[in-house]
């Protein structure tokens, strides 16, 4: 390359450099510098606007209205319950007695209106005896039961405080088998997740009846005679 034309081109580039620095100083006191801030938002007239979790966050979701519960409102519980119990007896009574009695003094009728004593020609009377008794018991019991279901409830009362009364019943028909179970209980609003649905361990006064009739349950139920006689057991 021409060593003139060289030259040409580094004399424009100085030039243009130049030209462009002195346009940028005299232009900065009416240009505003540009922000570099990933967060920082600005109004119409371009004054900041306060940082806020909307504005900075890539994940933020604004929080859930709190819902307004009214009176017949449905609410889902989630019912689980584990009963256990184990129980262990043992009794041993022993009992030994012996008697020897004799009746120094009796009275006999003479009639119907007079009573004497009785001279007993042939000596007095005598009692002799022994008792023996022995008694072993030996109990052991040991249970386990477990429901887990959920159950569809009402909102039957709102307390002054906010709390809420619910009650629910569901019954299951399958064949001849019938299951019936009710619920009542008292729970915080706040208690009751997005999905509309609380745990029974969040309730409180919580109450649970369940009953079974069909065969399954005829084939391990005791009959009334047999209720009768373990609760009245004379031994």
């Amino acid at each position: 390359m021409p060593k003139s034309r060289f030259a040409s081109q580094i004399l424009r580039l100085t030039v243009g450099l130049t030209v462009g620095l002195t346009v940028g100083l005299i232009s900065d006191d009416f240009a505003a510098a540009q922000n570099n801030s990933l967060y920082q938002a600005e109004d119409q007239l371009g004054r900041p606007i306060p940082l806020t979790m909307q504005q900075s966050s890539l994940v933020y979701s604004a929080a859930p209205e709190v819902r307004a519960f009214q009176m017949q409102d449905i609410v889902q519980v989630r019912v689980d319950e584990l009963a256990r119990m184990t129980s262990l007896g043992r009794n041993d009574s022993r009992k030994n007695a012996q008697f020897n009695s004799i009746i120094n003094n009796w009275f006999r009728l003479n009639g119907l209106r007079k009573a004497e004593i009785d001279q007993m020609p042939d000596g007095p009377p005598q009692l002799r005896g022994s008792v023996q008794e022995t008694y072993r018991a030996e109990n052991q019991l040991e249970t386990t039961e477990r429901l887990t279901l959920n159950i569809a409830s009402r909102i039957v009362d709102i307390r002054p405080n906010g709390n809420l009364v619910i009650e629910g019943h569901k019954e299951v028909r399958i064949n001849d088998q019938v299951w019936k179970v009710s619920l009542t209980g008292i729970c915080r609003q706040q208690d009751i997740g997005r999905d509309n649905t609380i745990t029974s361990d969040r309730v409180i006064d919580f109450r649970l009846a369940k009953h079974e009739s069909g065969t399954t349950r005829d084939a391990y139920r005791r009959g009334w005679l047999k209720t009768a006689y373990d609760r009245w057991a004379p031994y």
